[in-house]
């Protein structure tokens, strides 16, 4: 019943709470792809891990952003969208993390 949901949506975004959600969410985010076709996909993450209710450490997130530009690479998803806003400039470690990882992107 998802795809009759999403229909009128022109780009989907999947999001997981739990810091290490991302890297286990492969099959997830498969079935995401197959009940989505034809629509822009994102996958998003987190800076902030809701469950544990602490900073996503240094190994997640770059596990999770790894994760999510192999998922680009290999056409699954469109691209990565980041919450970040109301954390950046705190001194999280996780800012240092991103921050390397977008500069391997330019």
């Amino acid at each position: 019943g998802l795809a009759a949901h999403l229909d009128p949506c022109d780009v989907v975004t999947l999001w997981s709470h739990a810091a290490t959600g991302l890297v286990r969410e492969e099959p997830a985010l498969r079935r995401f792809v197959a009940v989505t076709p034809g629509k822009r996909r994102l996958v998003g993450v987190y800076l902030w891990d809701f469950p544990a209710q602490a900073p996503v450490g240094e190994p997640s997130l770059a596990r999770s952003l790894e994760s999510a530009a192999a998922w680009v690479d290999e056409g699954l998803l469109e691209g990565v969208v980041v919450l970040a806003s109301s954390l950046l400039g705190m001194g999280l470690e996780a800012e240092d993390v991103l921050r390397r990882w977008l500069s391997t992107l330019a």
